[in-house]
């Protein structure tokens, strides 16, 4: 209980008892909790008392309504940050009694949070004296929002109060517009309270979306943008991205803060500027104020600031973390400075390898196992190519330590070699190889050479798996070879190197995409083993499931999407550019698709539109299109 507060978003604190009952995810490391241990109270838990405040902490409310009643406004008071006000163990008669203290104090607004929004027609009277109250909930996910809106926006329309849900501490994604409605009133926000070990980040990307989503949908909730992580510099704070500093209480209009102001600095109603536009008339684009010169420059990297992105560069959308690969990104990204892009993609590379020669689907005639090449672009040391992939190399060895070790490699630099890796001997060895190639522009030169066969093998090695040299001494064959390739190269480079293999049909097997770093973390950072863990032994259960798999086929639904719109960019036969039309050529077809795999299919579907857009953004303004792999739809499978 406090009249002044370290919490952003009010103005007072009451606390009517301290203590509660962990009922999900985001309670794991609750800061409430962890001060009462310090203060040495054991109320944490089903069946532990709780602690009650004195006479005088119940007076404090109703010298702060008179204080209000003075100035002229409404103070907000949170009720409880040491407490869930709906707890079904709270101390006997105490709920009773906060209602009474709320109509006795008609100049204040009493922020009401709690994780249990079903208990609010158990416990809340129907009706209030004066409605000066805000019914909230946590949402730390989009499991416990779908579950818990639903309850609250019930209790909230009977009585005609303000809701609002705490997106606090953001432990997944969050969508909104599953409902017909929505919140007055977001909060979004990392984990504040945790030790550096434990504290989950809250990935810039999540609140973005979030915020892009209220401005076109849901114009008219507020957004309060709280925190990255903790609350100050010494306790590791990040400092927020400039278009995410929006602090809006539920009715104001859209405040864009400056770059420069302070992580808790909140913004007065009467500071709104009258000429302000309406949430609704406002870009999805930063408006930040000019920073001062006293100040530090906003471009001056701080630990896990999120870089700027270039003009026109292509988010990655939800919709592309589908599945498994899509948790694997969630788990290493807040962790790493590698683009989450770089990340997903790396992980289908390797899953892809690991699943073997097996599953495959057919177009036509043509048979296509899951294996892709892949090349990332991105500036030498600082996009962060490498500490992707080590990344997809750690989970590998906890879930076939073998293959990694022994299947994944690198040097291309002919055929004969490559053939010799793979060779058909008796008994057979394993036709997995992953070629991890960190100066891919090596590898382009080597194929200029004259005589060198290289390209032409990678090439069948992507068509077929079939190769072979055609000489008469010591002639080499390898059968059902099952290559997957990874590729690092800076934009210079490919531009330099990167002539006949536009023509001959090797750059469009290639799935073109540029990364950049995501956020700076100068001591690195390191995935929870706990979590590796648990990605591996899913993992392994998917190795498991391979041996059921044959054919692999897609749905009416995708093809006609596809033939209508993605197959017919990716021929691109009318332009004229000299770029776009050897990339374009590689078709996109689907046949028929239990409906389980749409959601899949949508995914890579969206991956292909962001290699497209990232091969615009990364290499020239007038390459419009890169061509997507046929390889990303078997894809399909990693669920």
């Amino acid at each position: 209980m406090g009249k002044t507060t370290g919490i952003s978003w009010t103005d007072r604190t009451f606390n009517p008892w301290w203590g509660c009952t962990k009922v999900s995810d985001a309670c794991d490391n609750c800061y409430a909790e962890a001060v009462a241990k310090r203060y040495g109270f054991d109320i944490w838990g089903p069946g532990a008392p709780r602690r009650t405040m004195s006479d005088e902490t119940w007076k404090q409310p109703l010298k702060w309504d008179t204080e209000a009643a003075r100035e002229g406004k409404q103070y907000r008071v949170f009720c409880g940050s040491m407490c869930d006000i709906l707890d079904e163990e709270a101390p006997e008669g105490q709920q009773g009694r906060v209602w009474k203290l709320i109509d006795a104090t008609p100049n204040l607004i009493w922020q009401l949070l709690t994780k249990r929004p079903a208990n609010y027609k158990k416990y809340l009277p129907e009706k209030l004296q004066h409605n000066n109250v805000w019914l909230g909930s946590s949402a730390e996910d989009q499991k416990w929002y779908d579950k818990r809106w639903p309850l609250l926006h019930r209790e909230a329309v009977k009585r005609g109060l303000v809701t609002f849900v705490s997106y606090e501490p953001a432990c997944g994604p969050l969508v909104l517009s599953g409902h017909s409605t929505a919140p007055d009133w977001i909060i979004c926000g990392g984990e504040s309270g945790a030790s550096t070990k434990t504290r989950r980040v809250l990935p810039a990307a999540w609140a973005e979306n979030l915020l892009a989503e209220i401005r076109e949908k849901f114009p008219s909730t507020a957004f309060w943008m709280k925190q990255m992580t903790a609350r100050t510099p010494a306790m590791g704070a990040q400092i927020i991205p400039a278009h995410l500093l929006i602090r809006q209480f539920p009715g104001e209009k859209f405040v864009q803060l400056s770059p420069a102001t302070s992580l808790v600095l909140k913004v007065e109603p009467d500071k709104v500027e009258p000429d302000t536009e309406p949430v609704e008339k406002q870009p999805f684009e930063a408006q930040a104020e000019p920073v001062k010169p006293e100040t530090r420059p906003f471009d001056q990297p701080e630990i896990g600031q999120s870089v700027p992105e270039p003009q026109g560069w292509p988010g990655l959308s939800p919709a592309a973390l589908y599945g498994l690969p899509g948790d694997v990104v969630r788990t290493i990204e807040p962790h790493s400075e590698a683009d989450p892009t770089a990340i997903l993609i790396q992980t289908l590379a390797a899953i892809g390898n690991l699943l073997g020669p097996g599953p495959h689907c057919s177009v036509e005639s043509t048979r296509h196992a899951l294996n892709i090449y892949t090349l990332f672009i991105g500036e030498s040391s600082r996009a962060r190519k490498g500490t992707s992939w080590d990344h997809i190399m750690r989970l590998c060895l906890r879930v076939d330590g073998p293959w990694a070790q022994n299947r994944v490699t690198s040097g291309l630099s002919s055929a004969e070699g490559l053939i010799s890796e793979l060779q058909d001997t008796d008994p057979p060895i394993d036709r997995r190889l992953l070629v991890v190639q960190s100066e891919f522009a090596s590898v382009l030169k080597i194929m200029r050479r004259a005589g060198n066969t290289l390209s032409p093998l990678l090439r069948a090695a992507w068509d077929n798996g079939n190769l072979r040299t055609l000489v008469k001494s010591n002639p080499l064959k390898a059968t059902s070879a099952h290559i997957s390739i990874i590729g690092h190269i800076t934009s210079p480079e490919l531009l330099r190197n990167l002539s006949d293999e536009l023509t001959n049909g090797f750059a469009n097997r290639l799935l073109w995409c540029c990364i950049k770093r995501s956020k700076f973390l100068p001591e690195g950072g390191s995935v929870p083993e706990a979590e590796i863990a648990s990605l591996s032994r899913r993992l392994r259960g998917v190795l498991e499931w391979r041996g059921a798999l044959a054919i692999l086929n897609c749905g009416e639904i995708m093809q006609r999407a596809i033939c209508g719109r993605l197959y017919i960019q990716a021929s691109a036969r009318a332009n004229p550019d000299r770029w776009v039309r050897p990339l374009a050529g590689r078709k996109l077809r689907c046949s028929d698709c239990p409906p389980s795999m749409l959601p899949s299919i949508a995914a890579q579907l969206y991956a292909w539109s962001i290699y497209r857009q990232r091969w615009r953004c990364g290499i020239t303004a007038s390459h419009p299109y890169a061509s997507p792999s046929g390889k990303v739809l078997p894809l399909v499978v990693i669920q």
